[in-house]
């Protein structure tokens, strides 16, 4: 899966019911099949809770923790107090947000 502000992941492709058709999506001109969607153990606010999300968002969310030089956990520990609907959901806009003011780096692959 590419983000549209250069990050990508490996692209791997996920299960659609029984007959294991990939969709493929088109972002600009570059056409990406879905990602893997990997489940994380996180803790926030003291409890344990799983996370699923695209590897394209982990690796996202592992880029910004490091620039601002915080955990995985506490960055997702503020999307927690700051959302309103699904966990999940909210994370992908964060990133998304990020993508938007520049505060993610180039991929280096690209």
């Amino acid at each position: 899966m590419r983000i549209a502000c250069g990050i990508s992941s490996r692209v791997a492709t996920r299960k659609r019911g029984k007959s294991g058709v990939a969709g493929v999506a088109r972002i600009g001109n570059v056409a990406a099949m879905e990602a893997r969607v990997v489940k994380h153990s996180v803790r926030i606010a003291g409890h344990a809770t799983s996370v699923s999300l695209e590897a394209a968002f982990w690796e996202a969310l592992q880029a910004i923790a490091a620039r601002r030089g915080v955990s995985v956990n506490a960055l997702l520990a503020g999307v927690d107090r700051a959302r309103g609907g699904n966990l999940s959901s909210a994370i992908r806009l964060f990133v998304l947000d990020c993508c938007r003011r520049g505060e993610l780096p180039p991929d280096p692959k690209d």
